[in-house]
C-alpha cells in the first residue's frame, strides 16, 4: 500500500513517509511527520491503528525486525543519526538505540 493511500483511508495526522509490511501478511507499520509509528491490522475494519509508538522526531523509515514479530526499527527524517528498535508491546521506550552512524541513516 502506498503511504498516500494509507493516509487517505485511515486516521493519520501529517504526511505518511514510510510503510513496511509485516511477515504475517496482514499487518503494516507506518511512520511520518506526526512523529509516530502506527501499527495497522489490514484485516480489521477499524480506521484506527492497533498500536502506536510516539517518537521525538519525524519518522523517515520503518522496518520490521526479522524473526522478532513484535519489534520494529525506525530512523528519523533529519538531523538524528540514530536507529531505534521498538517493541510494540512496550512502546514507551525504545528497546535498542544504535548511534554509530556518521550521517542520517536511510
Amino acid at each position: 500500500m502506498e503511504p498516500s493511500r494509507l493516509a487517505n483511508k485511515y486516521m493519520y495526522f501529517g504526511s505518511v513517509l514510510a510503510v513496511d509490511w509485516h511477515s504475517d501478511g496482514r499487518t503494516i507499520a507506518s511512520g511520518g511527520r506526526d512523529k509516530s509509528i502506527k501499527i495497522w491490522d489490514m484485516n480489521s475494519d477499524s480506521r484506527r491503528p492497533r498500536d502506536a509508538i510516539q517518537s521525538m522526531t519525524s519518522i523517515s523509515r520503518v522496518q520490521w525486525r526479522p524473526n522478532h514479530p513484535n519489534e520494529i526499527a525506525s530512523c528519523a527524517l533529519l538531523s538524528d543519526n540514530r536507529i531505534f528498535v521498538w517493541n510494540i508491546k512496550r512502546p514507551f521506550i525504545a528497546s535498542y538505540c544504535f548511534e554509530e552512524h556518521d550521517d542520517v541513516p536511510t
